[in-house]
């Protein structure tokens, strides 16, 4: 096993868990490994890891792997958030398509190493017959991975023709593809300062298509600023939808992305929450869903997240854009970005950066709802905000 494979795996989180703040660094190699995974802390080297590391390269290189053998050891592998990923795929009960975005997952611990390039490009061929990759790359390894639903979770950088590009693999069965194809060539153009890397060549397949992208050459750590998530939404703003061609019909449905698990939970949640609230939220929530369909629509980037929206101008993975009410990307980024700010907080930041002005009720509305959602996505110690939230969209929503 290289020692790059084992540097990779052990690069430290630049967050460590306010638990290990405070009861010293010195308690931390102590800790089991599954509750290190769970603080966000790097996995220690011990035999116990190196076994399963290699259990896991074995499995790799086998040429029929068993999805329970390769799933038993994907705890130790990955980071919490992407563990409970594979896991449910496996729970769905396996395709070769759920199989193959596992391994490949794997497969990004071997950065550039020669053996791991060609392998990944055969399980490529194997999945899709059809797929010719470009004859001129070279310079291929490993750049990172990502847990989005309609690509593999492997990201490479490579060489073509002479410019270095950022690969990424998806499936022809998912909207994610033609939401990316529809942003580089209608909303990218009228970005204004904002920039993105752009679509250089795709390749399609019958069940793959390879995107190349310039690559950008963006520092991995980087402050993120609200301004940057504001300068992104006021600038979408300004796309009038009426003079694009209209968008694929997924973009149009705000449920298609990670709203969909969020809507099918939200209500039972603050049912629980607030059992005696009149009329129940469980049964209220799907109407105003309703009633914030109608609203007036803007384009959304879809997951304006911190890893995605940097604060030198680069706007990254358009594959959840669509056409939302608005407040969609502002109940996003708020939601999950100032979690632990108050609610007053949150309204005033809203007002001052997010509010359209072409619709200011539409899009607090629209913001109201999706906040909702997006809040459920937070830690339940912070449920104490739900309150003044739910009053808020129960006051706008009656207004009607």
């Amino acid at each position: 096993m290289s020692g790059d494979f084992l540097k990779r795996l052990m690069r430290p989180d630049a967050a460590l868990s306010k638990l290990v703040r405070r009861a010293g660094r010195r308690m931390a190699p102590t800790l089991p490994e599954g509750l290190r995974w769970r603080m966000g802390l790097p996995i220690m080297i011990t035999r116990d890891v190196e076994a399963h590391l290699r259990l896991c390269q074995e499995k790799i290189d086998c040429a029929a792997p068993d999805w329970d053998d390769v799933l038993a050891v994907v705890d130790s592998q990955v980071s919490g958030r992407m563990a409970g990923n594979l896991r449910a795929l496996g729970n769905r009960r396996i395709s070769r398509q759920n199989e193959l975005k596992l391994l490949t997952a794997f497969m990004t611990l071997q950065g550039a190493n020669p053996a791991a390039q060609e392998r990944y490009q055969a399980l490529l061929q194997a999945f899709d017959p059809a797929l010719r990759l470009p004859a001129g790359l070279h310079g291929m390894g490993f750049t990172g991975r990502g847990v989005g639903t309609g690509s593999l979770n492997a990201y490479r950088q490579v060489q073509l023709d002479g410019a270095q590009l950022f690969e990424k693999v998806y499936l022809n069965s998912h909207w994610e593809l033609a939401h990316m194809q529809y942003a580089q060539s209608h909303l990218l153009p009228r970005l204004g300062t904002l920039r993105s890397p752009t679509l250089v060549h795709l390749v399609p397949g019958r069940r793959l298509s390879v995107a190349y992208f310039e690559w950008a050459d963006i520092p991995a750590r980087q402050q993120r600023t609200l301004r940057s998530a504001a300068n992104l939404v006021q600038q979408l703003q300004t796309i009038d939808p009426a003079t694009l061609p209209p968008p694929p019909s997924t973009m149009i449905d705000f449920g298609v992305g990670q709203l969909d698990a969020l809507m099918e939970t939200t209500p039972g949640v603050l049912a629980a929450m607030f059992p005696g609230h009149n009329p129940p939220l469980d049964q209220a929530l799907p109407l105003w869903r309703e009633r914030i369909a109608a609203l007036p629509r803007g384009f959304s980037h879809g997951d304006p997240s911190i890893g995605n929206v940097l604060p030198n101008g680069w706007v990254l993975d358009w594959d959840n854009c669509g056409l939302f009410p608005l407040g969609h990307d502002a109940a996003h980024y708020l939601a999950l970005r100032h979690r632990q700010a108050s609610w007053d907080r949150i309204c005033q930041l809203f007002n001052a950066h997010f509010r359209d002005p072409r619709a200011p009720e539409a899009s607090w509305q629209g913001f109201l709802f999706f906040y909702i959602h997006f809040l459920n996505r937070m830690p339940r110690r912070h449920e104490s905000l739900f309150p003044a939230a739910v009053a808020a969209l129960t006051r706008a929503m009656a207004r009607g």
